[in-house]
């Protein structure tokens, strides 16, 4: 969530077709030495067994990626950019991938139906996401408007990442996905009923640090 705080959507779309190979390189190239190394390693057994370690090598970290940037300091950079960009579709791509794997295993062919499946319900997610997400945030700070800043502040950004996180699930991607949809989706200016954001006392991102500070390392 903090990450997709130091990024906006207009910076990630302008790295979309960067993102787009690097995560494509970055589930093949795992699948396809995964497959290799598996079955020189363990040739007594079956190529389904081969098929499912080499599907497991295609998911990726993106948490751990996220703060190593960040400590570096480069996650306002290009290539930062494209990592975490490849990181989402990363988690799309590693879905359908295993839809084709357990479809091979279980009927001996791919299912085309669970692929449309996975693909239909990430796009649903992501283009909701961006679509609805706002309008979710207006309506409920109009109803938290009674709030002090800093409660409305902390409490429906936390809100935001619960929800964008939970539905994120039910769509089959990673919790830390809709974690970092939320991100991308706030900023202060969605507060303007407590005035102008720039002259607020507290960013949405001082008031999460703390929590980062107990939960991250946990």
């Amino acid at each position: 969530f903090l990450v997709g705080l130091e990024t906006s959507v207009e910076e990630m779309r302008s790295v979309g077709f960067d993102s787009l190979r690097v995560a494509v390189l970055g589930v093949a190239a795992p699948f396809l030495l995964g497959f290799y190394a598996a079955r020189l390693l363990m040739p007594e057994l079956s190529v389904n067994v081969d098929l499912f370690v080499a599907a497991t090598l295609g998911a990726t970290s993106v948490g751990i990626t996220a703060r190593v940037l960040q400590d570096m300091g480069w996650l306002r950079s290009r290539v930062a950019h494209v990592i975490l960009g490849a990181a989402v579709i990363d988690d799309v791509l590693g879905l359908i991938m295993l839809a084709i794997v357990s479809g091979i295993v279980v009927s001996g062919g791919v299912e085309l139906g669970g692929i449309v499946h996975v693909v239909v319900l990430s796009a649903l997610f992501l283009v909701g996401a961006f679509v609805l997400g706002p309008y979710f945030l207006s309506g409920t700070i109009w109803l938290l408007r009674r709030l002090d800043i800093v409660e409305a502040k902390i409490f429906i950004s936390f809100l935001f990442v619960m929800v964008l996180a939970w539905l994120a699930n039910l769509a089959g991607l990673a919790t830390i996905v809709g974690a970092f949809t939320a991100g991308l989706i706030l900023h202060d200016a969605y507060f303007k009923h407590w005035g102008n954001h720039e002259e607020h006392r507290f960013r949405i991102k001082d008031l999460i640090a703390p929590l980062e500070a107990i939960l991250v390392p946990i």
